[in-house]
Formats: C-alpha cells, structure tokens, sequence
C-alpha cells in the first residue's frame, strides 16, 4: 500500500481489512473488503480476485479513488 500512496500522494490508515471467499475450489475467488483513512475520514474499498494479492491493491485503489472524488467535490464547491 505504500507504493500507491508515493504514487498518489495520499498517506492512508487502513483501519480494517477483510477477506473472504465469493467461489469454492482451486479457482476460487476471493473478496478483499478494506477501510482505510485519509485526512480524518474513513472510506470503503472492494475488489475481487482469484490473486489475493491483486484484489488487495485494488480494493485500496477503489479507497483511493473514493477519497481523490471526496477531495475534487470539496474543492470544487467552494
């Protein structure tokens, strides 16, 4: 995650992370729920995979996002 946050910018606190199994056998899929914190607010991100590892850097990348949209919206309100 560390990676994502040099390229992006953002220094993130993953609070909570979560796996679990969406398919059964040697190809199962798997699900990455992970809450992470960016400037005081908490975001949600999800991916899935049969790569764990793969759904983990895009389920952060889909937290990332959310807190890059929440920051455009606010400076572009005001």
């Amino acid at each position: 995650m560390e990676a994502s946050d040099q390229l992006t910018g953002l220094k993130g606190n993953r609070l909570d992370y979560t796996v679990r199994s969406i398919t059964r056998g040697t190809d199962a899929v798997g699900e990455v729920f992970v809450h992470v914190e960016f400037d005081g607010t908490s975001y949600t991100g999800k991916a899935a995979s049969t790569d764990i590892v793969d759904a983990s850097a895009r389920a952060y990348l889909n937290a990332v996002n959310k807190a890059c949209y929440a920051r455009e919206r606010t400076r572009t309100a005001a």
